[in-house]
């Protein structure tokens, strides 16, 4: 369950609350009864990596530590450090859940500044979660401090992104939300990055390629001046997941080959939102990265095959605690 204190502080409507599948227990815990219903089926399973790779996740045993054991060891081998999270509301999800199991010690808190990015956010969502810190594992010099800021597109141009941003639907474009984050950039220890669905309505390949290169190309330089370590030893970029329509409908875990569901990801069914070009996409943004050197997280396969977890009402979003519980898993393996 997420610490309640996230709910309150990001003061969203509760039917737009990243966590609103477990707000029943959110609500009990807040008056210190814990419910007992069984857990959500989407907590029973875990991914389990598989392929070229996963020796050095795995630590060379037979399986990945627990999460447990994994986050004792991030929290003693990077206190003190700074980590930014930086994508759409999904990223958003993803900083919670990271927080969530590293271990929450003071009350999240709402950066200063980004007020014309606040201005754009759309009915129902907290101003508070476009840009926000959480201090984890420990208090003091040695909490390990994480901040999220919502800029779907990763533009770090000031000016590009007040052209950009905009409150409403504009050519069947939900809002974007591009904040400011040069700064925290430079300030940040370790980046984890996304470009989310927004991208998918640019239908020019190139064009959203040649922003995100941009990106990395201004990331490099202000590494060069802030941290003598490879700028790309400190970043780490995650492949947008698989949504589909109908997803509660389906079986968790799948049940069909890969081919069957690949298929159907590409399906007319599944063009709502461009759903269908992200595998092509992240085959295209994964080449590109993997030539800069920037390591690319794959969401894509594993969470197609698992079309549960979901939140009501929306197969894009997922529940806390649920499947990204495990991208969270991964990156830390890598960084521990």
């Amino acid at each position: 369950m997420l610490d309640p204190r996230l709910q309150l502080v990001l003061k969203r409507e509760p039917r737009h609350w990243w966590g609103i599948c477990d707000v029943d227990l959110i609500r009990n815990a807040t008056n210190g009864d814990i419910s007992e219903r069984p857990p959500r089926p989407a907590v029973l399973h875990e991914w389990e990596p598989d392929g070229e790779g996963c020796a050095s996740l795995r630590k060379e045993r037979a399986a990945l530590p627990t999460l447990g054991a994994l986050a004792c060891s991030f929290c003693k081998r990077h206190a003190g450090e700074n980590i930014l999270f930086v994508g759409d509301s999904v990223q958003g999800e993803l900083f919670l859940a990271f927080a969530s199991v590293l271990g929450i010690m003071s009350p999240p808190r709402v950066d200063a500044g980004n007020s014309e990015c606040r201005r754009v956010a759309p009915r129902g969502s907290g101003s508070a979660e476009l840009d926000v810190s959480i201090d984890t594992c420990a208090e003091g010099t040695r909490a390990v401090t994480l901040r999220f800021i919502r800029n779907e597109l990763l533009l770090l141009d000031g000016e590009l992104n007040a052209r950009r941003r905009h409150p409403d639907r504009r050519l069947g474009a939900p809002a974007l939300m591009l904040c400011e984050w040069r700064s925290a950039a430079q300030w940040a220890d370790r980046l984890v990055l996304n470009r989310g669905y927004h991208s998918l309505s640019d239908p020019n390949e190139m064009s959203e390629l040649g922003e995100l290169n941009a990106t990395m190309a201004e990331l490099s330089a202000l590494a060069s001046t802030s941290s003598e370590r490879a700028w790309s030893s400190r970043v780490v970029y995650r492949g947008t997941h698989a949504s589909f329509r109908a997803c509660h409908s389906r079986p968790d875990p799948e049940v069909q080959s890969w081919d069957d569901v690949a298929a159907l990801m590409r399906s007319r069914s599944n063009a709502q939102y461009n759903w269908r070009r992200i595998e092509q996409r992240a085959s295209q943004t994964r080449a590109m990265l993997e030539h800069l050197g920037v390591p690319y997280m794959d969401t894509y396969v594993a969470s197609a095959l698992r079309p549960g977890g979901r939140m009501p009402n929306s197969c894009n979003h997922f529940c806390l605690p649920g499947p990204i519980d495990d991208w969270v898993r991964l990156l830390i393996a890598r960084w521990t």
